[in-house]
Parts: structure tokens; C-alpha cells; sequence
């Protein structure tokens, strides 16, 4: 399969960046962006390779599968809260998916636009950054606590996201489920 524009679509809005941003620092042409968005032009890996070191995050992110030679990785996951099939090394098994961030909530732990790696974990510590799904919605990250009456969600900044409680009955009716816990951040520092 050929590189999915609407990947970089996604980190480019998370990270506030233009594609012209973008060619500039990594030497592409910015006919290249619009071109691949109108479906006139797909780059090859080469030119991937570069967006993705751009952006902090590995190239295979733009593929779901690959007729490249040159692409190797077949491993497909599920990109909570960041859209359809990413693709992740083949060393890394326990990885179950790449979550791109899409709040404030976890500061100063995680910003907007963050590209998380989650191990797939059912039972994290009240410490933990913990992916978890509420109601079908897109993943969160959240702090979770587990209690006998049931589970309390909360983010960093409780202000703009108040703590919310699932009851024991809720949390099958809703209902909340685990994804996993954030175990590396991929986060562009310039």
C-alpha cells in the first residue's frame, strides 16, 4: 500500500505545522504536500523517511501495508484517536498501538499533538498514563484508580477535565475499557 496522506494530514493539524513548514525543513518541494493530497503524486520512502523524522515518529506510520521493497514491517495496529491502521515494527510485539494525543489534559506529562507508544497492559498503577476508551469514543489518556465500587478517571489538569467515576455497573453499560499504558513518548523538541 502507498503512504497515507491522511497520516500526515493528522500530525501535521497536532503539531499546528503547514505542509510548506514541513518542506521547508526537510528539503521537499511543497508541490510534493498538495499533489499527494489531490492523488497526483504518492512519495516513495526516501521522501516518507524524511516527513517522519520531521515529525519525531517512524516512517512505517504512513503505511498500513506495503508493496514498497523497501518497507518491511507487515505488524498493523489500531491507531487510537488518530484514525485507520498504522504499521509498527516487527521487534516490537508487546506494542499494540500509537496514539496520537488530541488534548491538554495530561500536562505536563503529555501536549497535544504527542505521539505515544502503549504496551498493551490491562491492570496500570494510579500512576500510570493509561489509554483507555469511553463509551466507543477515541481513546483518552488518563490517570485511572481502580476501586471496589468501581473506577475514577482523571487527567493532570482537572479544571478544563474533570475526574469522572464508572461505577462497577457503568463500566460495563458504557461502557470504559482499558487500550493499554503509554510506555514511550515521541514528542519533535524543535
Amino acid at each position: 500500500m502507498k503512504a497515507d496522506y491522511n497520516v500526515f494530514k493528522r500530525l501535521a493539524e497536532a503539531r499546528d505545522v503547514s505542509a510548506y513548514a514541513v518542506g521547508k525543513a526537510t528539503g521537499l518541494s511543497s508541490s510534493l504536500f498538495s499533489d499527494w493530497k489531490n492523488g497526483k503524486y504518492v512519495p516513495k520512502w526516501d521522501k516518507i523517511d524524511k516527513i517522519a523524522g520531521y515529525f519525531g515518529v517512524p516512517a512505517d506510520m504512513f503505511y498500513a501495508d506495503s508493496d514498497d521493497p523497501d518497507h518491511t514491517s507487515d505488524h498493523r495496529v489500531d491507531i487510537e484517536g488518530a484514525g485507520p491502521y498504522m504499521a509498527v515494527h516487527e521487534d516490537a510485539p508487546s506494542y499494540r498501538s500509537i496514539v496520537l494525543v488530541q488534548d491538554d489534559a495530561m500536562r505536563p506529562h503529555l501536549y497535544k499533538g504527542d505521539i505515544c507508544v502503549v504496551e498493551d497492559i490491562d491492570d496500570p498503577g494510579p500512576d500510570d498514563l493509561t489509554v483507555i476508551k469511553i463509551d466507543g469514543a477515541d481513546a483518552v489518556v488518563r490517570f485511572v484508580e481502580f476501586a471496589d465500587s468501581g473506577v475514577y478517571v482523571r487527567a493532570s489538569d482537572s479544571e478544563l477535565f474533570p475526574d469522572e467515576f464508572f461505577s462497577v455497573r457503568d463500566v460495563m453499560a458504557v461502557p470504559v475499557s482499558i487500550v493499554g499504558v503509554v510506555t514511550e513518548l515521541r514528542r519533535r523538541l524543535r
